[in-house]
């Protein structure tokens, strides 16, 4: 038996390591359960190293310091790969760079076997080490599930909820948003594309159109915390405008709303920081653990990382145990995205009153979606950076394609959900964003009251002040209309006060 402190347990927390690191460096965008299985897989991976090594070389020491190798190199070459496209893309090519990788990993192979003589007092600097490395990583995670845990609290005994007046028949309340989509004169003058038919559709169906709305912010958090706090951000109370997901999900809307009776319905996101998971009625695509196909975009991103890499480049289309046909990386969204737009129209059907929460993250990236909402086959749609198209020409042809896609889908949802709601519902509808430059704050806007009297409204209109104007006319609340701002993304600088004047 080794003595504790020669035991070889960097190389465990080695396998861990890179799980964690990406988990803390995404800890904001996803839940801490997606880090689950690469840790038991990278654990699998290392164990079997470690043994297999064992038996070979007849030394634990040596076989630990080698399985740490294999495991470096493993997790190493995504990244590696990604550093040599950013160079030069030319030179980004696995042909060039496994020959590379297996030369080099043999030249270190050789030096440990017939150089490195005292391997004992390897284990204990690579033991620290590997303590060293996960430092870092654990104290992000934790701090966040603490800072998380005390925002939490802090939400839950908040003191400036008002008290609303049920109105005899209490109509659902939905807010939908469809993340990106840009205003109708912003789509013609920057994308050549005319929308006017899905807006003629909307408003035959009697919703309002304002079509001078503009986002108070650039990104979506900060957009839709502010939306449904019916308050600038920065006036939330939050040490860090970026941290105010707790906002969104325990939303100043729903806790009112929830007082009188309603129960909240959401639909899976793919982002932690918008998935309502303690939602009356959660609705999304069931995941099997033990299904390895039915990848969360965290594990794609992690193979991503790794040497598996080469073979995922090389077989871009997976197909998955249900009809789902598409890029790796993409399933889990396509899936969902696919699953919110069939279950939709089903929630008037839900018993009693509802406050529901929609994200649906088209036409945002990826531009997977053709018009018939076929996957696109052609990775230049979604093979830039961040899944974005890999120029102009196609990110226009893929926005505007994923346009057509959720112009079609909507209108025929609408149609379902007044049909089928015994109460003509309350629908507050807007894209967080525009897409870039002169239009990322230009948004489309919708309203659906279920007396269909806009009189109240105006054409500037934003996102702030939609649920003011809700609440006032239907739930007996008095608050005073907001100056309509719209704020830069990381400087909070103000960059348009777009009432009373349109601004185009």
């Amino acid at each position: 038996m080794l003595p504790k402190k020669q035991f070889p347990f960097y190389t465990f927390l080695f396998s861990i390591y890179p799980a964690l690191a990406l988990l803390a460096t995404n800890i904001t965008e996803v839940a801490i359960r997606v880090v689950f299985r690469p840790l038991f897989l990278s654990l699998i991976l290392a164990s079997l190293l470690f043994v297999i090594m064992r038996l070979i070389l007849r030394n634990w020491q040596q076989g630990a310091l080698i399985t740490t190798e294999i495991l470096v190199f493993f997790f190493s070459y995504g990244h590696v790969y990604n550093l040599v496209r950013q160079i030069s893309f030319s030179l980004a090519r696995h042909r060039y760079l496994i020959p590379i990788y297996l030369i080099l990993f043999g030249l270190l192979l050789w030096f440990t076997i017939k150089k490195v003589e005292d391997v004992r007092g390897v284990v204990i600097v690579m033991n620290i080490v590997s303590i060293a490395l996960l430092i870092f990583p654990v104290y992000k995670i934790t701090t966040f599930m603490i800072g998380n845990a005390y925002q939490e609290k802090s939400i839950s005994e908040r003191s400036d909820l008002d008290q609303l007046t049920p109105p005899s028949s209490m109509p659902d309340v939905y807010y939908i948003i469809l993340d990106a989509y840009m205003r109708e004169d912003a789509l013609l003058r920057d994308m050549n594309f005319d929308n006017s038919s899905f807006i003629e559709g909307l408003e035959e169906m009697g919703f309002f159109m304002p079509d001078c709305s503009m986002s108070n912010y650039g990104y979506t958090l900060a957009s839709m915390t502010s939306a449904l706090n019916m308050d600038y951000v920065q006036n939330l109370n939050v040490e860090d405008v970026n941290d105010t997901w707790v906002l969104l999900k325990q939303s100043k809307t729903r806790q009112q709303l929830e007082a009188i009776g309603y129960r909240t319905v959401a639909f899976e996101t793919g982002y932690d920081w918008s998935r309502f998971d303690d939602a009356d009625i959660m609705l999304g695509v069931g995941r099997d653990p033990a299904n390895l196909q039915a990848l969360y975009p965290f594990e794609v991103m992690f193979l991503k990382t790794t040497v598996v890499l080469a073979p995922m480049d090389l077989n871009q289309r997976i197909l998955t145990t249900g009809d789902t046909t598409g890029p790796l990386e993409f399933v889990h969204h396509i899936d969902n995205v696919k699953f919110l737009l069939e279950e939709l129209p089903n929630v008037p059907t839900i018993d009693g009153p509802k406050f529901v929460f929609v994200h649906i993250l088209v036409p945002h990236v990826p531009y997977i979606f053709d018009p018939e909402g076929n996957v696109q086959t052609d990775p230049g749609f979604y093979s830039g950076e961040k899944w974005s198209a890999i120029n102009e020409e196609y990110l226009i042809e893929g926005y505007t394609d994923a346009v057509q896609f959720i112009d079609n889908q909507m209108i025929e949802i609408f149609k379902l959900i007044l049909e089928r709601s015994e109460t003509p519902p309350i629908i507050v509808m807007h894209g967080d964003h525009g897409l870039k430059d002169n239009n990322r704050f230009q948004i489309l806007n919708a309203y659906y009251f279920p007396d269909q009297d806009y009189s109240d409204l105006y054409s500037s209109i934003t996102p702030v002040n939609s649920f003011r104007f809700v609440f006032n006319k239907y739930y007996g609340t008095d608050y005073p209309i907001l100056t309509d701002l719209s704020f830069a993304n990381e400087t909070l600088e103000l960059i348009y006060e777009t009432a009373p004047a349109c601004i185009h």
